[in-house]
């Protein structure tokens, strides 16, 4: 893991105005973000990294709000997915599922992903692998 991005991060949300819950909710988040731009295939440059609900970042030339997600894939329990409610001009959605549990997890999110709603709002779905860090497409 880029250890220093991350503890760069962590230096921005411990100067933070906010209790003890809430900054270990943006830790978990920037260990995320840091694990998913590690695994991306192409250049990701953090941009924003502590937007209400996401994260926004440059992929090439475009900006994208990236929205984190973990999946339990031994209960198979889809949680309240949420993404931002207004994008602006030309921004990309991307959702991307965490789970610790292999390819057979991500076959499964793709299956309970299938119908639901936040779907057609999205412009890419990823599934990581956070314990090997491969990332799937959904």
């Amino acid at each position: 893991m880029a250890l220093g991005e991350l503890i760069q991060l962590a230096d921005e949300i411990d100067a933070m105005p906010l209790n003890e819950t809430d900054k270990e909710r943006l830790m978990i988040q920037a260990t995320d973000l840091v694990r998913f731009k590690e695994a991306f295939p192409e250049p990701l440059e953090i941009l924003r990294p502590f937007e209400d609900r996401g994260v926004i970042f440059r992929a090439g030339e475009q900006t994208v709000s990236v929205v984190f997600h973990e999946h339990n894939c031994r209960t198979g329990e889809m949680l309240d997915i949420t993404a931002p409610g207004s994008l602006e001009s030309g921004q990309l959605l991307w959702l991307v599922f965490i789970t610790f549990s292999g390819k057979e997890c991500c076959d499964k999110i793709a299956g309970l992903f299938a119908g639901h709603p936040l779907k057609q709002r999205c412009n890419s779905i990823y599934a990581l692998d956070y314990s090997t860090g491969a990332l799937h497409v959904i």
